[in-house]
């Protein structure tokens, strides 16, 4: 992704996969007004394939995420960014276009949602995330007692890989809070809680 300044609101895009169509995530330096950041008028894709269907705020990552159509995955996009306003600040506003990748990485969030945060994952440009996790506890022990809450970025692989992760950073919700690289036989969205 590409990081573009006007005034002192930076941008970055990036992008998932997530039920048949992509989420461009646009992550905002700062917080801006949420009714801007999900402005579809303030959207356009460069390009001939994609439409973008719906936006949303992710307050906790400073990001907007929309909802796309119609891209091919590895193909590398631009989006152009207008008038999204800083907030409280005003008369801080974007302009610029951004550039990203159409991916088949998705996201997953798994158990009962108690806390009521929304779970979501917000691509940092073409190889970074930040994920919002309304988990309590994932937990297993010796004693066969197991609960399971997460919210992940994942790929599916079979056979052999390689892969490392490197976590920037954690604000962690409870002495159960874990962040890192994860190995699953399933996804296993939508369960109940184990």
């Amino acid at each position: 992704g590409t990081t573009t300044r006007a005034a002192d609101l930076t941008a970055r895009a990036g992008a998932l996969a997530k039920g048949g169509n992509q989420e461009v995530s646009i992550s905002f330096s700062a917080p801006v007004l949420p009714a801007s950041a999900t402005d579809l008028n303030n959207y356009s894709l460069m390009g001939p394939d994609g439409t973008i269907e719906e936006a949303r705020y992710v307050p906790m990552a400073n990001a907007a995420i929309l909802t796309v159509s119609g891209l091919t995955l590895s193909n590398s996009y631009t989006l152009s960014v207008s008038n999204v306003v800083g907030d409280p600040d005003s008369t801080s506003t974007i302009q610029t276009n951004l550039t990203f990748t159409a991916r088949d990485m998705t996201w997953a969030g798994v158990g009962g949602n108690e806390t009521g945060v929304p779970q979501d994952v917000v691509a940092v440009g073409d190889d970074g995330f930040s994920v919002v996790s309304g988990a309590l506890v994932f937990f297993s022990s010796a004693t066969g007692f197991s609960y399971e809450e997460t919210t992940f970025a994942y790929e599916p692989i079979a056979g052999d890989f390689d892969r490392a992760v490197q976590v920037e950073s954690q604000d962690v919700g409870s002495e159960w809070s874990r962040a890192g690289l994860m190995v699953r036989e399933a996804v296993d969205e939508g369960l109940p809680p184990q």
